[in-house]
C-alpha cells in the first residue's frame, strides 16, 4: 500500500503525515488489520537543493515506533528516487537487459535471425517498455545509456561488428529506435485517452478545449 501527501514547508508535510497515518491506525484497528512497522518506510520528493537543505529533518511515527527514511522505493516495479531522477530505476533495468542480451548472444548461433528478433521482442523489449510513459521523462544520458543496449542487442542478433551503424541495423529489422518507440507508446496513450478507451484517473488528467480563431 502507498499513502502520498503533498505540502509546502517540511515543517506542514512532517504535521500532516503523521496525523493521516494516526486515521489509518484507526481504521486498521477497526479493520482487525495491523502494519509491519519494519516493512514500513516514507521517502520525501522534491528538487536537490530542497531535499538536501532538509535533509534528516522529518520524522515519522507510527504505533510510537520511527519510520524509516529511505532514498528509492519500488513500486508495481518502477523505481522511484527522491529526486525523481529515474536513475535508479534505469540501472536497474540495464542488469535486467544485459543479462538477457547476454542470453540472446549465447543461443543466437543456433537459431535464426527471425526467431532472434523474437527471442527479442519476448525477453528484452518488455523491459524497455514496461511503464516507459512514466519514467521517460529522464535525460538524454539515461536516454543513451538504454539505446546503448539496444544497439548491442541488434547488433547481435544480425552478427554486426561493433562499428557497424545501429540505425542501419534497426532500419533492416524493421524496428524503432527507443526514443521513437516511447513517443509512439505515449502518443498512443493519448488516443485512447481522448476516444475515452483509458481509464476514468487518466481521463481526469486531461481537459478538451475547443478554440475558436477570427481568421
Amino acid at each position: 500500500m502507498n499513502v502520498s501527501f503533498a505540502a509546502g514547508p517540511f515543517e506542514k508535510l512532517q504535521s500532516v503525515i503523521n496525523s493521516e497515518l494516526e486515521r489509518l491506525k484507526s481504521w486498521l484497528i477497526t479493520n482487525k488489520l495491523s502494519l509491519n512497522i519494519v516493512k514500513t518506510e516514507f521517502m520525501t520528493i522534491g528538487s536537490r537543493q530542497r531535499i538536501n537543505a532538509t535533509q534528516g529533518s522529518i520524522t515519522i511515527k507510527l504505533h510510537g515506533s520511527e519510520i524509516n527514511k529511505v532514498d528509492t522505493v519500488k513500486s508495481l516495479g518502477v523505481h522511484i528516487d527522491k529526486f525523481l531522477s529515474w536513475s535508479t530505476h534505469i540501472e536497474k533495468l540495464t542488469k535486467k537487459v544485459a543479462s538477457a542480451i547476454g542470453a540472446l548472444k549465447r543461443i543466437r548461433p543456433f537459431v535464426t535471425t527471425r526467431t532472434a528478433v523474437q527471442v527479442y521482442q519476448a525477453l528484452i523489449q518488455p523491459h524497455f517498455d514496461y511503464c516507459c510513459s512514466v519514467w521517460d521523462g529522464f535525460g538524454e544520458t539515461l536516454s543513451n545509456k538504454i539505446q546503448k543496449l539496444q544497439n548491442r542487442a541488434v547488433r547481435v542478433i544480425t552478427r554486426s561488428g561493433y562499428d557497424a551503424s545501429a540505425s542501419s541495423l534497426l532500419n533492416n529489422l524493421h524496428l524503432d529506435d527507443l526514443c521513437l518507440w516511447r513517443k509512439k507508446i505515449k502518443a498512443g496513450m493519448m488516443f485512447k485517452i481522448l476516444n475515452g478507451d483509458a481509464p476514468s484517473f487518466l481521463q481526469n488528467l486531461f481537459s478538451v478545449r475547443n478554440s475558436e480563431y477570427n481568421l
